[in-house]
């Protein structure tokens, strides 16, 4: 599909609500070559030493910036994601002055954040004016919760201002905003790009739920996983037990495309970069080796959520093994198996990420696989509302969740974690 974009812009005043996608770097990471942009004019750009530049931040290639007039979107191999090919081929091989100007003719703001002197680093964003207050008290809040062996690169982040005006209506674009280190490659900037990507692409897409629609139906198909298992714990019997299982997997289905929003992107970004760097697409991303350490760390965040939902398990099997109900068996075991479909997968995508940078390198012998995701990983494996099912929704409550929906793709997984520990007492309450 091909349509011209059109983006809401409204002023920057105090955010109702922000969540961020950050782009880390282990603290040894060297220098970038490219930054810059146009920013916004009025600004003198003082005098800087890029002698540690290993090539000069305005040196290469234009971006397409014709490309900012057209859109399609299309499936990436990473949990089938949809982004816009267009904004990405933009930005291939582009400089970084030019990467810049390419991203502030979407309407994003740009700004770069110096924290101290470059210290033999390139100083890529010297051109991008400085974040003012109220944008680096969202950086402070985001590098607060870096690692020791980690450092806030870049950040990208949307929210709405005050008031409830038609620019915070739900799939709108509504301020989209880039951070980054003064000192940050290209690479950074690439990255962060790609999550106003990923998220127009899933705004684009009616079938993928918003924030809001993943909470209703958390909420109501948990009820629904409750309701089964009382009336199997009542009288047991195969319908109710079936059913449960069934609830379970719905429920499993939705917690995928709650972390699909935040750390199985960063995942999904960085394998997607590391497969075009190795192609000899992406160019001029900077002087550091790319590596899998930040996919292997969003892996980890991920886990830490994917596995709220296991202990459903045994006690359904049990009644399955009990009852001698093989087929009821055999159906624990698909939704057992689509549990582990994210820790699977992310294995395999790290796996390929590492044999593409040495093959690139030249350090050993490898093949590319090609990609191996199962369908039922993608991202419109999952329906935004089942017809029959009302969930007389307030309208005011959606508008003010909607908020949240343009701004906190974090936010999703971490309520649909809540809501499954709720249910998890709720269960064993039953269970007593």
């Amino acid at each position: 599909m091909s349509q011209n974009k059109a983006y809401s812009r409204t002023n920057l005043i105090q955010a109702a609500a922000i969540c961020a996608m950050a782009a880390m770097t282990m603290t040894v990471s060297a220098c970038g070559g490219g930054g810059g942009g146009d920013g916004g004019g009025g600004h003198a750009v003082p005098k800087v030493d890029l002698s540690a530049c290993d090539q000069h931040p305005e040196v290469g290639p234009s971006a397409l910036i014709g490309n900012a007039t057209k859109t399609e979107f299309v499936k990436s191999e990473f949990f089938n994601k949809p982004y816009d090919r267009y904004d990405l081929e933009a930005v291939l091989d582009a400089s970084v002055k030019s990467t810049a100007q390419y991203v502030n003719s979407l309407g994003i703001t740009l700004r770069k954040v110096v924290n101290g002197s470059p210290a033999g680093k390139c100083p890529n964003y010297f051109g991008v004016p400085n974040a003012p207050d109220d944008l680096l008290a969202i950086w402070n809040e985001a590098a607060a919760g870096s690692s020791n062996n980690s450092s806030l690169q870049g950040l990208f982040f949307e929210y709405c201002g005050q008031g409830t005006g038609a620019g915070c209506k739900e799939r709108e674009m509504i301020n989209p905003t880039i951070l980054v280190n003064h000192v940050a490659d290209r690479w950074t900037l690439v990255h962060e790009l790609m999550h106003h990507n990923f998220n127009q692409g899933r705004k684009a897409d009616a079938e993928i739920p918003s924030a809001f629609r993943l909470d209703q139906m958390t909420k109501y198909h948990s009820d629904q996983f409750k309701k089964f298992l009382k009336d199997f714990e009542d009288l047991p019997n195969r319908g109710d037990l079936s059913s449960a299982v069934t609830e379970l997997e719905t429920l499993v289905k939705i917690g995928h495309h709650a972390l699909a929003r935040k750390p199985l992107e960063e995942v999904a970004i960085e394998g997607m970069l590391i497969d075009l760097w190795a192609k000899d697409e992406f160019k001029n991303s900077g002087s550091r080796e790319p590596s899998t350490w930040y996919m292997e760390y969003s892996r980890t965040e991920a886990m830490k959520q994917s596995g709220e939902l296991a202990g459903f398990l045994a006690p359904l099997k049990k009644a399955a093994e009990e009852n001698f109900w093989p087929e009821i068996s055999a159906q624990i075991q698909t939704v057992e198996d689509l549990m582990q479909m994210p820790e699977r997968e992310t294995l395999r995508m790290i796996k390929e990420a590492k044999a593409k940078i040495a093959k690139k390198l030249g350090r050993v012998d490898s093949e590319e696989r090609g990609s191996t995701l199962p369908p039922i990983m993608g991202m419109t494996s999952l329906h935004a509302h089942d017809e029959e099912v009302s969930f007389d929704a307030d309208q005011s409550a959606e508008h003010a969740r909607a908020h949240l929906d343009q701004v906190d793709r974090e936010g999703a997984a971490k309520k649909f974690i809540e809501e499954i520990r709720k249910l998890r007492q709720d269960v064993e309450q039953i269970a007593k």
